[in-house]
């Protein structure tokens, strides 16, 4: 009889960072009512709308919503916003229009900063994340014949079996601060902290920071801001999942507008918030398949091959409430600060290390601190802080640290405080959300041959000393006997043995 296995084969889809690159884009704001006095703050908003694969690269097109505040030529507040639009071709030779891509940006820091009576530029340096999903095959072995004892395994492996990509808006209404003149900007920054899987649905649950900066309604209206910590729930349909899958999911915040409800310095004042978010979906299925997982012959010697393939875990999603504090000093040494303003930030984790069960971030969060002078005029100004942050943070004992982290840090509140004349304090909370997947790399045997003839073929007697905990399957393929015989003439045994056992057998002697 012909030694023949029977091989067969599956095929599985997995995530994959294709490449990660930097794009700088230049953005021109017009003021058509008001004549430019003074830049305050700068903000810009980065969002993928469409990707678009082809042979070697891929393009990515996007937007770029900016927020800008200003005071005019009369010291009064306002605010200029405006979207820009991106196109950035990457070059990748695994990538040709069949490829699944999916891609998402995210704001680095802004510079150039330049103003006229009439408009602003600056330049914005996004970071374009872009993801692709593969496919690989995995061969293994099915059975063997009756020439060889087999061990079968179930062999475990994850799916990705539905990927989907949707923009969506939440909106939110929040009461007004007292004292409110006018609104001047709203900014928000949002984060995903968990996602739920049912039946054909994916849920996502997320956090809203949002920022209001207003004018009080006094004889000469003064800046502030107010800070609202928004918690939101969105249903996203994706057909054909259910309870027990897992999701992985990203999250951009596009763009933030809003309208007032009701009467500004009024109890009934409230203020509309909407989030334009877009999110990309992968939806993984825990699968297995059994296989032969060893196997003896015992008149041959077999050779063995096998084949590795990658099994994608998600681990853990862990949710941390940070601070973060820092200070500044104005270069200017005559200038006295009177009063702290408002603030608008964001922040940017550069590097995370995992060690001894400890994540340690390190990055830099950006500040920009609007504040009145003490002097005659009331001179308003503003300074961008840059702080450096080190944040430790303890992490689920399972998790290695080659793991893959997927993380992102946004500010929930933020005080700055006059130190001194010319110092100024910079306290936040930050809530950071640190999402960890595993890429493991699995083997299996994926074809069996038949070697030499072994020289223990006519061997009547076979002993083994056990020492260790064995079980059936290793005295078999040691005495090269089926475990059948072994129970059959040891039927004292009990697997698996943990204590000194001299184990015998009788071959049945093969007369040619």
């Amino acid at each position: 009889m012909a030694f023949q296995p029977v091989i067969n084969e599956l095929k599985t889809k997995y995530k994959k960072k294709i490449t990660v690159e930097k794009v700088t884009v230049s953005i021109t704001l017009n003021s058509n009512d008001n004549k430019i006095g003074q830049v305050l703050s700068v903000g810009a908003k980065p969002c993928v709308s469409n990707v678009v694969p082809a042979q070697g690269s891929v393009l990515i097109e996007g937007k770029i919503c900016s927020k800008i505040v200003l005071v005019n030529s009369q010291g009064d507040f306002f605010s200029l916003e405006g979207t820009t639009n991106f196109n950035q071709h990457i070059m990748n030779a695994g990538i040709n229009s069949d490829t699944s891509v999916f891609a998402t940006a995210s704001l680095l820091d802004i510079g150039n900063i330049q103003a006229t009576d009439s408009a602003v530029s600056f330049s914005a340096s996004i970071l374009i994340e872009v993801l692709g999903l593969n496919e690989q095959s995995i061969k293994y072995v099915q059975s063997v014949n009756e020439l060889a004892h087999q061990r079968m395994g179930d062999i475990q492996y994850t799916d990705i079996i539905s990927t989907t990509t949707q923009e969506f808006e939440t909106l939110n209404e929040v009461e007004l601060p007292n004292n409110i003149g006018s609104v001047v900007q709203v900014e928000s920054d949002v984060l995903l902290t968990d996602v739920d899987v049912d039946k054909d649905v994916v849920t996502l649950n997320g956090h809203i920071s949002a920022n209001l900066i207003y004018t009080t309604n006094e004889d000469k209206p003064r800046l502030k801001n107010h800070r609202y910590n928004i918690e939101f729930s969105q249903e996203v349909l994706v057909t054909g999942v259910e309870s027990g899958h897992m999701a992985l999911a990203t999250l951009e915040d596009c763009c933030t507008t809003y309208e007032v409800q009701g009467e500004l310095n009024s109890t009934k004042g409230v203020l509309q918030i909407k989030n334009q978010l877009r999110t990309n979906i992968f939806v993984y299925a825990p699968k297995v398949f059994s296989a032969v997982v060893d196997v003896f012959c015992p008149r041959h010697e077999l050779h063995s091959s096998t084949s590795s393939f990658i099994v994608q875990q998600h681990k853990d999603k862990q949710v941390y409430n940070e601070k973060i504090d820092g200070n500044i000093v104005l270069s200017n040494e005559d200038a006295r600060i009177d009063r702290i303003l408002a603030t608008a930030s964001n922040s940017i984790v550069s590097n995370a290390i995992n060690e001894n069960n400890i994540l340690t971030l390190e990055g830099t969060m950006y500040t920009n601190v609007i504040y009145q002078l003490e002097d005659d005029e009331g001179t308003i100004g503003s300074v961008l802080a840059e702080i450096p942050f080190n944040l430790s943070l303890r992490t689920d004992e399972s998790l290695a640290e080659n793991d893959l982290y997927s993380l992102k840090i946004i500010v929930d509140d933020i005080e700055a405080r006059n130190k001194r004349s010319r110092e100024i304090d910079i306290i936040a909370d930050v809530v950071i959300s640190i999402e960890t997947n595993s890429d493991n790399n699995s083997a299996v045997l994926s074809d069996i041959t038949l070697g030499d003839k072994r020289d223990n073929e006519n061997s009547a007697i076979g002993i083994y000393f056990v020492n260790k905990a064995n079980d059936l399957w290793d005295v078999a393929k040691f005495l090269l006997v089926s475990p059948d015989l072994i129970e059959k003439q040891n039927p004292s045994l009990e697997f698996p043995i943990t204590k000194p056992t001299k184990i015998m057998i009788y071959r049945e002697k093969n007369i040619n």
